[in-house]
């Protein structure tokens, strides 16, 4: 997994075919519990899929860690009103994206009330889908 801190490592997600990016805070238990959830699926992912995802995580517990490029790319992909990011993805419950070139294309509040293995599956699922793409 990579930490999303800087603009070389923003456009590596921006350019992955399948990127899942976990939204954590430092302020939340449920981010903190999710993370290492999030964790556990990216290694399972490794082992098992045949083209694994790229994982991501970025830090959004103040102004001063989320990167603005994220959080202008979390706007725009809002606005569009495909995928309800806002205002779910900014209170703590360790939110994930699944993107396709730089597109959210999959979106689930909490990685804790998705729970390891529906995670796993969406990632599989998310994989599979975009694999032709």
């Amino acid at each position: 997994m990579e930490w999303v801190r800087d603009e070389s490592t923003w456009e590596h997600l921006l350019a992955s075919k399948c990127a899942v990016l976990f939204v954590f805070v430092d302020w939340s238990i449920y981010a903190h519990r999710g993370l290492k959830f999030f964790e556990m699926v990216e290694q399972i992912c490794v082992e098992r899929l045949p083209e694994p995802l790229s994982f991501f995580a970025c830090d959004a517990s103040s102004i001063d860690t989320l990167p603005r490029d994220i959080e202008n790319w979390i706007r725009r992909e809002d606005a569009q009103g495909k995928l309800h990011l806002l205002p779910a993805i900014a209170v703590g419950n360790g939110s994930i994206v699944w993107t396709h070139r730089g597109h959210a294309v999959s979106f689930e509040m909490s990685m804790l009330h998705l729970g390891v293995d529906k995670l796993l599956e969406k990632s599989r699922q998310a994989r599979s889908a975009l694999n032709g793409a």
